[in-house]
């Protein structure tokens, strides 16, 4: 249970014994635990009443870190009734990676009650049908002692379903047996034209299975009865970061003694890259959130063009597909398809258009506004200065009387009068120039 977002488990239980000869018995057992990430805390207590007499309560605690292939464990027990006293103390540092067969281990403890200090070393190797381990333990008054095990255990869980020895325990078990294919024919079933895929792992909730699949895409691992378990193939563990699996994976409680089948076919993805251009200037479009929209509408993937409007969408199953912008963007693309099959898995240079000729709408871009007159916008005083500085708008330009004409014989030729602006007039004088070197004269 959760006590206020603690994750603080209690537990409680209470055993009473009658017997024909001899005095009654009752025991009561308490434990606690936290758990936080790769820590967990535990404390138990035992408490024994004879004939509903307080006789003795005896307890312990432990502690356990994982970190992956590390674990540290340490407990010590005391007694808290009739005398508080503690008993025992042992620490213990093993090696145990989930993706190899050998393991490692080193231990300490001390037993208070006799003053006996104990140290040990552990090996081991799984062979898979047997687990061997090699022991040395020392300890004060009695020296080093040295064992050698071998487990293994018969059951009728193995690949293909017969009789085999497994160096796991399988009590309580229940084995997930998984079936791992290339689907080259894509219809989620293995059948002639499928290829099995081998050395590819499961995971049941968050621990991936130590064996891998056979030449036969097969494997075999144990996962624990009468809990629910959440199996999905290890994506790390395929050879092509392109393979992906059409099973995502399910949720299952195992039975005891059941074996729980698992089907994963696997496709290769590919992938759609171009640049998004605008239709009639033909210059990149950067910043854009696009969307890859499969042929039932949904949008399987979403990317942002890059600097230069390059776009790509990676890991893309096989089929056919539209790519759109993001609604919010306020723009569209031109027409466009793209189809990722078995025989053309990567689709290059599918350059996209984004409709630049004016009929579309972007919210983004404000409506224009009409020009205002002068006189509205500056009004009089202000119109005033602008014609001292610029002269006069062509409105207030008036016309000048007409010139006397010129006699020059039979013709007449007038002469045309043009106001200049101020500022033109006060320009007037030559202004030297460079050019090529040279200084020249150009008139204004």
């Amino acid at each position: 249970m959760n006590i206020a977002n603690v994750p603080l488990g209690l537990r409680l239980s209470a055993v009473h014994t009658e017997r024909v000869v001899g005095e009654p018995l009752t025991t009561i057992n308490t434990s606690q635990t936290f758990t936080r990430g790769p820590v967990r805390l535990s404390h138990n207590t035992t408490t024994r009443l004879s004939e509903l007499a307080h006789d003795n309560t005896t307890a312990g605690f432990s502690t356990t870190i994982r970190s992956n292939p590390w674990q540290v464990r340490g407990n010590f027990n005391y007694t808290v009734h009739p005398v508080f006293d503690i008993s025992t103390f042992n620490a213990e540092l093993r090696y145990d990676p989930e993706a190899v067969k050998y393991q490692a281990a080193i231990n300490a403890g001390h037993n208070f009650t006799n003053d006996v200090f104990n140290f040990g070393l552990q090996g081991g190797y799984d062979f898979d049908t047997v687990l061997t381990t090699a022991e040395a333990n020392f300890e004060r008054d009695r020296g080093w002692e040295f064992i050698m095990r071998a487990t293994t255990s018969l059951s009728p869980y193995t690949a293909s379903g017969n009789y085999g020895f497994s160096s796991e325990q399988q009590r309580n078990m229940a084995p997930v047996r998984a079936k791992v294919f290339l689907d080259n024919d894509m219809d989620g079933e293995f059948g002639p034209d499928d290829e099995p895929l081998q050395d590819v792992r499961i995971a049941t909730g968050n621990t991936v299975s130590r064996t891998s699949t056979n030449e036969d895409g097969i494997l075999l691992t144990n996962g624990y009865a009468d809990r629910l378990a959440n199996i999905r193939l290890e994506k790390a563990s395929l050879q092509d970061p392109y393979y992906i699996s059409t099973q995502k994976g399910f949720s299952t409680v195992p039975a005891r003694g059941g074996v729980v089948e698992a089907i994963f076919p696997v496709i290769e993805s590919g992938a759609i890259e171009g640049t998004v251009y605008r239709e009639n200037t033909d210059k990149f479009v950067s910043g854009l959130t696009l969307q890859l929209v499969d042929a039932d509408g949904e949008v399987i993937n979403e990317v942002v063009s890059a600097f230069d409007g390059f776009y790509a969408f990676e890991f893309v199953p096989p089929g056919t597909y539209t790519i759109r912008a993001e609604e919010s963007q306020g723009v569209n693309l031109l027409e466009n398809s793209s189809t990722v099959s078995p025989d053309d898995i990567f689709i290059f240079g599918e350059d996209l258009y984004l409709e630049d000729d004016g009929s579309q709408s972007n919210e983004n871009t404000p409506p224009a506004v009409p020009a205002a007159p002068l006189d509205e916008i500056y009004g009089p005083f202000q119109q005033s200065r602008k014609e001292e500085v610029y002269g006069p708008s062509m409105d207030n330009i008036q016309a000048s009387p007409s010139p006397e004409p010129l006699d020059v014989g039979e013709a007449s030729i007038v002469k045309p009068t043009v106001a200049v602006p101020p500022m033109l007039q006060q320009n007037s004088e030559p202004k030297p120039a460079k050019s090529g070197g040279l200084y020249s004269l150009i008139s204004q």
